[in-house]
């Protein structure tokens, strides 16, 4: 069977259906890092320090921590799927864990030659093209707030031990920071980590990118992507009545000129089912029970249409893909849902798939 049931979506599902392939992980370096000192004058940095600084001293002074990376690497039309920063706490004076946030930055910012001496917690001389507390980039380009200019709503948060490792993990905005730099949306000027700087003697010191000591970590930023012309497969399905996982299968290309087939199987003779579509897949599925959850991103959800398997419970579909320019890179999100009566909850649930047409 070749045909499509809604001519307004149809070029959307027929290059929907594509080969498998495996996700693609990067781990980055920063390219640029420093320390906001709060310093109404602007003059301290530490843009080629060993260290950066987040949080208040004792004192109350605030510190802020910028961090940008470059993801050249990552090829143009990929749909990103992951992202976790990694940063290393080296020394702290305070006695508990606090919680921190991750920033996206709105406005450039600079990393000069400046080197804070001693131990870099009080900055020091700001050079032309630092960043400082009242300069993005020193000496022509101040903040429009002091501080920094970046989104209040953070991206990501996690909780900052006294010293060792710790990860912004994966969610929504934080995904959608680097897809937005990648697809040009944005500014890729990195972000910004800060407290709720609320309390005094909270301050971390963070090895920067240009630690050179042998128990130095430098920040990292790792990225996983589906890139063009690949697919993802995401969960096992859930159980049926049929005795098996409910399973979605891919096979052929995923490039504009090639066919590829979707092959449901449940052992549920003439099962009804419905594939369902969307842009994305979430970061952390739905759990409707253990084994069994929902991928997809948006709601409501664009579908094939109504379908049956075959007696032995299965059905297969073939598509093809058209030649568009429009196409590179499109994402779609599929996952099928399976009506069965039988069943303890009557419906299934197969694994899903995210495709981006190369």
């Amino acid at each position: 069977m070749h045909h499509c049931l809604f001519r307004a979506s149809c070029a959307a599902f027929l290059f929907s259906f594509t080969a498998v392939a495996q996700t693609t992980t990067l781990q980055l370096p920063a390219r640029a890092d420093n320390t906001l000192y709060e310093d109404p004058a602007g003059l301290l940095s530490n843009g080629s320090g060993q260290y950066l600084f987040v949080g208040q001293t004792s004192t109350g002074a605030i510190r802020r921590t910028l961090v940008a990376f470059d993801i050249s690497a990552i090829p143009a039309g990929s749909r990103v799927t992951d992202v976790q920063l990694r940063l290393v706490a080296s020394f702290s004076q305070a006695l508990a864990p606090i919680p921190v946030a991750l920033h996206r930055v709105e406005a450039d910012w600079g990393e000069g030659a400046s080197i804070a001496p001693g131990g870099e917690g009080a900055g020091g001389p700001a050079l032309p093209g630092d960043a400082t507390w009242r300069h993005a980039i020193l000496p022509g380009s101040p903040w429009l707030q002091l501080g920094g200019d970046f989104d209040p709503v953070a991206s990501s948060t996690t909780t900052m031990p006294v010293t060792g490792a710790f990860t912004f993990g994966k969610t929504v905005d934080l995904i959608a920071d680097v897809q937005d730099w990648l697809d040009g949306r944005l500014g890729n000027f990195g972000w910004l980590v800060k407290t709720s700087e609320v309390s005094s003697t909270t301050a971390r010191r963070i090895d920067s990118r240009n630690n050179t000591l042998p128990a130095g970590i430098v920040p990292r930023l790792t990225v996983s992507f589906v890139a063009p012309g690949a697919v993802e497969t995401y969960g096992v399905g859930c159980s049926t009545s049929g005795g098996m996982p409910f399973t979605q299968t891919i096979t052929g290309l995923a490039l504009q000129g090639d066919q590829a087939t979707l092959t449901l199987q449940s052992n549920v003779p003439f099962g009804l089912y419905v594939t369902l579509m969307s842009y994305d897949i979430l970061p952390e599925p739905l759990t409707i029970e253990p084994g069994c959850n929902f991928w997809l991103r948006t709601i409501p959800f664009p579908n094939f249409g109504l379908r049956f398997h075959d007696v032995t419970g299965i059905s297969s579909e073939s598509f093809a893909i058209p030649f568009s320019t429009q196409l590179f890179g499109l994402p779609l999100a599929l996952q099928s849902v399976l009506v069965d009566f039988a069943a303890p909850r009557q419906f299934s649930l197969s694994n899903a798939h995210l495709v981006v047409i190369g």
